[in-house]
């Protein structure tokens, strides 16, 4: 038995483990949940899921990776969204622009919330961040195979 299968506590459109480990982006510490897909509960963990698990294990514990990618997050953040839609809609419900005075690690946080790693089958991995006003437009912080951020529609 793998030593992953003895860490799920249930499934749920994937095997959701026990292990929470916390992840420090823009001055917050968060608990994320880790997630390894799986279309049903039968098709088990691959050994993919378990050596990008090991290595995962690495990178947050090292933890520095997520500070050094602070500026490309909000680089794409920026790009994506200074000239769309979304900046209205954010104007209207808060009364300011979000671009105001630049995007300061204390609006970061409040932007973007760290969820859950989700570690694919093929043993990709990423951070999802789901974003404050339109859920469907977070970012993934891809970690495995190689860092890389993209927004979650296109790693998903």
């Amino acid at each position: 038995m793998s030593e992953l299968l003895s860490l799920v506590i249930t499934f749920n459109e994937g095997f959701i483990l026990s292990v929470k480990p916390k992840i420090v982006l823009f001055e917050n510490a968060t608990e994320v949940e880790i997630i390894l897909s799986a279309y049903c509960e039968k098709d088990g963990i691959t050994s993919k899921q378990e050596q990008a698990f090991e290595k995962l294990k690495e990178i947050l514990e090292d933890g520095k990776i997520f500070q050094l990618m602070e500026n490309e997050i909000i680089e794409l953040y920026e790009n994506c969204y200074l000239n769309s839609d979304w900046r209205i809609i954010y104007k209207e419900k808060y009364g300011a622009d979000l671009f105001e005075g630049g995007l300061t690690n204390k609006k970061m946080s409040k932007e973007l919330s760290l969820k859950r790693i989700i570690i694919k089958e093929d043993g990709e991995a990423a951070i999802l961040m789901d974003q404050e006003i339109e859920l469907d437009n977070g970012l993934a912080v891809v970690l495995l195979p190689e860092l890389e951020i993209q927004f979650q529609d296109e790693w998903l």
